[in-house]
């Protein structure tokens, strides 16, 4: 059965963006160029690259994790993870929440000092209303990992001709056996042995 082969994931991460188009300057830019409306954007950073490159870079790697070992599945962000990966995989996606959470932390920590020196760093392009309260930017930041089922290709009970339906089950098949070859490849060892989580969703 594939559903004792494999496992489909979906892996979602946001956060607070610092960047933020100014109408305003964007419009006396275009006019003073007597640019089109649809000739660019001035966009501004509202916090120094510090405040959110740690969290960035660290959200780019949990992503390259995730996608070295699992296979695509779908159009929709869902992935094939071999059983045989699931522990060292869920070890290490637990590990990258806590260092996640840690980051998270210490921006909003900081949150309220960088606003404050905004004004002097931003000068006229300083707008308070591009600032959320603390608790709200604190919102912005996911951490999401959802697990489900993998639909077996002998279970399809579908009412299709019987050709495409052959083809539904040789591309299940297809990727069934990709996922075993990268099953049987090097697993990366976890920090310690914990227990499944069971298909319970991680949220930060």
């Amino acid at each position: 059965m594939l559903n004792k082969k494999a496992i489909l994931m979906t892996l979602s991460l946001s956060s607070f963006s610092p960047r933020k188009t100014d109408k305003r300057v964007t419009s006396q830019v275009l006019n003073q160029h007597a640019a089109a409306s649809d000739a660019g954007k001035f966009v501004k950073n509202l916090l120094p690259d510090e405040a959110i490159e740690p969290i960035k870079k660290l959200d780019g790697e949990i992503r390259q994790f995730h996608y070295d070992n699992t296979v695509p599945w779908g159009d929709d962000g869902l992935r094939l993870l071999p059983i045989l990966r699931y522990d060292p995989y869920m070890e290490k996606m637990r590990q990258n929440r806590a260092a996640r959470e840690t980051l998270v932390q210490k921006f909003l920590e900081n949150y309220q000092r960088w606003v404050e020196n905004a004004p002097a760093r931003l000068s006229g392009l300083f707008n308070p209303g591009d600032y959320p309260p603390r608790d709200v930017a604190a919102k912005k930041f996911q951490f999401k990992l959802q697990c489900q089922p993998v639909p077996d290709a002998g279970d399809f009970r579908v009412d299709v001709p019987n050709e495409e339906l052959a083809a539904l089950r040789r591309s299940v098949d297809e990727r069934v056996a990709e996922a075993a070859k990268l099953a049987h490849q090097d697993v990366p060892a976890p920090g310690r042995a914990v227990g499944r989580d069971g298909g319970a969703a991680l949220t930060t």
